[in-house]
């Protein structure tokens, strides 16, 4: 036998150490606990050897379920995110096209959507002054001709 099979469902079978699963120092769960530090240490050593991508393929294919952490940068340009409507386009009038998160959960129904990037800095200005702060239109114009608003 050239060695440990990598995808032997056997706790260790993965990384080549299956006397860590039988080890007093992890085994038991209270043990794994007060030994965080060191078990942390042999986890990094041994994912430090392989690029995230070799790493998440690996991991994968032994049925252990993993994928990377994602930047915003990282999930922008994943093209997953696009296909699933996930992230869409949107056009702003100042700015032009927007990308930005789509409305989840997303219903079969009533799916959600982007319509807008929202409104102009000031563009309900005079709505909040006339009617939630109650202002005339005179005393709005005061305010504008002294620069306050």
């Amino acid at each position: 036998h050239a060695g440990p099979d990598p995808h032997s469902p056997r706790p260790g079978g993965l990384w080549g150490r299956p006397a860590l699963a039988v080890a007093a120092a992890f085994a038991p769960r209270a043990a794994r606990a007060a030994n965080a530090d060191a078990l942390y240490g042999v986890i990094g050593d041994w994912v430090a050897r392989y690029t995230a991508d070799d790493l998440t393929k690996l991991l994968n294919e032994a049925d252990i379920p993993a994928s990377p952490l994602m930047s915003i940068a990282d999930i922008a340009a994943d093209p997953h995110y696009r296909e699933r409507g996930t992230l869409v386009d949107v056009r702003d009038p100042e700015f032009g096209e927007l990308l930005m998160p789509a409305p989840l959960p997303r219903l079969s129904k009533t799916p959600g959507t982007v319509r807008s990037t929202g409104p102009a800095l000031g563009a309900h200005n005079t709505e909040v002054y006339q009617g939630v702060l109650g202002l005339s239109e005179r005393e709005i114009a005061a305010l504008r001709a002294d620069g306050v608003i």
